[in-house]
């Protein structure tokens, strides 16, 4: 039996990260000072997640797995700060608004699925990969709208980049443990 819970803990990273993500598309002057502490928060669980996978025993597939999905939502994190400074506060939300909701929509089907990491018994109840897929190529379509410099380009690509690798991760922990 595990005393570490590492659902919960992979369930709160996956929700702050999403959070951060939301943040960054809101274009306020406070979205930066509240992305940085999700940042703060995210790598101080990060930290206890990986003493905790030290400390108990779990095959080496399942620790490694676990702590590359944990690191990689801590990056989502990172590239929401880097978009939230990328464009000046004059831009609102709304004229990203396509490329930032299709973002919400991703980390929405990331939410949902963490959530089957726990129950997911049988391979007939993957996770919902050609959603996920829909989303990004909204995402995608989206990604030069509104006032684009390349700076706001490059930091957008980034957080899609690193939502994505976060779902890939996800998903082959989840077949890992079927």
């Amino acid at each position: 039996m595990l005393k570490y819970d590492y659902f919960s803990t992979l369930h709160t990273l996956t929700d702050k990260s999403c959070e951060a993500v939301e943040y960054a598309g809101k274009k306020r002057v406070q979205s930066h000072i509240k992305i940085s502490k999700i940042r703060a928060d995210s790598y101080k669980i990060l930290c206890e997640l990986e003493r905790a996978l030290f400390s108990e025993f779990l095959p080496p597939l399942d620790r490694a797995s676990i702590a590359e999905y944990a690191h990689a939502l801590c990056e989502i994190t990172d590239a929401a700060l880097v978009y939230s400074n990328s464009s000046p506060l004059q831009y609102s939300a709304i004229s990203g608004n396509g490329f930032y909701l299709s973002s919400l929509s991703l980390c929405e089907i990331l939410k949902e699925t963490v959530q089957m990491l726990e129950k997911i018994k049988r391979s007939s109840e993957i996770p919902r990969v050609d959603e996920f897929r829909k989303a990004k190529t909204q995402a995608l379509e989206c990604i030069c709208e509104g006032a684009c410099t390349a700076q706001i380009f490059v930091a957008r690509q980034e957080l899609l980049c690193t939502i994505s690798y976060a779902f890939d991760v996800l998903v082959k922990l989840i077949l890992k443990n079927i």
